[in-house]
């Protein structure tokens, strides 16, 4: 792959959109495997108890583990998923356009110099040429100058 069609900075930026949508995909494929979850909470509660203290306080802690088995949440991680490769294949198109364009880009650029180059030999040519045409136009007047008399 030609230098331009992976070191220019628009084909960068959309092979990293396309590795971006690419990540999505898989994690909006996880919305299908199960979880595993840490909770914890704490606090106090107050209530009215039957003892002549009257209010109770207690405290309490609690720390578990919660499992969480997807089974079918109404086609929405589906829809999700076929959101995020739709997505996907168009960061990959859009990388694909981001490599012709710099490609070409190159192409032209590379032809503008050649044709720059191919000018100015064309140029110093013309001006060599329009150089012999005036010497030989003084030789000519010097010439027709002297046999006029």
């Amino acid at each position: 792959m030609p230098p331009a069609e992976k070191d220019g900075i628009p084909v960068q930026v959309q092979q990293a959109a396309a590795s971006i949508a690419a990540r999505e995909v898989d994690k909006q494929r996880a919305g299908h495997y199960p979880t595993l979850d840490l909770v914890a909470n704490a606090g106090t509660s107050k209530s009215y108890g039957s003892t002549s203290f009257g209010l109770l306080d207690s405290d309490f802690k609690n720390v578990g583990v919660q499992l969480n088995i997807p089974i079918f949440q109404g086609g929405l991680v589906m829809s999700r998923e076929r959101e995020a490769s739709a997505n996907r294949a168009a960061a990959e198109s859009a990388l694909e356009a981001a490599r012709r364009n710099a490609a070409l880009s190159a192409s032209q650029s590379y032809l503008g110099v050649v044709n720059g180059l191919a000018q100015v030999k064309a140029l110093k040519a013309a001006l060599i040429s329009s150089q012999s045409a005036l010497e030989s136009d003084k030789l000519g007047y010097e010439v027709r100058g002297a046999h006029q008399y």
